[in-house]
């Protein structure tokens, strides 16, 4: 029998002597070690928010958010590239029932009813459509427009990255009028 042999040959499994895994624990943790020192060192480091914005508006949130991910069959996944989605504001019935029709079928009545339930007269909503892997969107006041950000993770590189729409809520109190949507590198989104 081998020093350290178990003696249980049936499993193939040969046990260690019992200061093995104070060794592998003195391996571990300058590694943790270095890898908390990485991560501290990197903090704010990435896509995050642009410069001089402010990270997300208070007065927004998030109504629904549909995914092309959700789609269960070829077809309805052709359905999704077919849709003539677009980044957008919507501020009165019209823009709204124009953004319903765009939608993929596969987007049924109780997915579409959060935003036929948003109050125009209170609220205007931000139309965010983009490919998404481990993007997230918030809306910014910039000045005097709203802004839609997409946050990018450059590092990140994705196979498949499902076409996705953020419906955001914002409130009218003090914006101006007319409204004006840009885009994050501050471009006017058309009407």
């Amino acid at each position: 029998m081998e020093p350290h042999d178990t003696g249980a040959r049936h499993s193939g499994m040969t046990r260690l002597p019992s200061r093995a895994p104070a060794r592998r624990t003195a391996r571990v943790v300058p590694l943790l070690a270095l890898a908390a020192a990485a991560a501290s060192a990197t903090a704010g480091c990435g896509a995050g928010v642009l410069p001089g914005l402010t990270g997300g508006d208070p007065t927004s949130r998030l109504v629904v958010t549909w995914s092309e991910s959700t789609a269960h069959s070829r077809a309805d996944r052709d359905e999704w590239g077919d849709a003539q989605l677009r980044t957008r504001l919507v501020a009165d019935d019209a823009q709204r029932r124009e953004l319903l029709a765009s939608l993929p079928s596969v987007v049924g009545p109780d997915e579409r009813a959060p935003v036929e339930a948003v109050d125009l007269d209170e609220e205007v909503l931000v139309v965010g459509v983009y490919n998404k892997c481990t993007e997230k969107s918030h809306v910014e006041r910039d000045g005097s427009s709203l802004r839609l950000v997409i946050e990018r993770d450059s590092d990140t590189n994705c196979g498949w990255a499902p076409r996705t729409v953020d419906v955001w809520a914002v409130e009218r109190e003090g914006l101006p009028t007319p409204i004006t949507l840009r885009d994050q590198e501050g471009v006017p989104v058309p009407g």
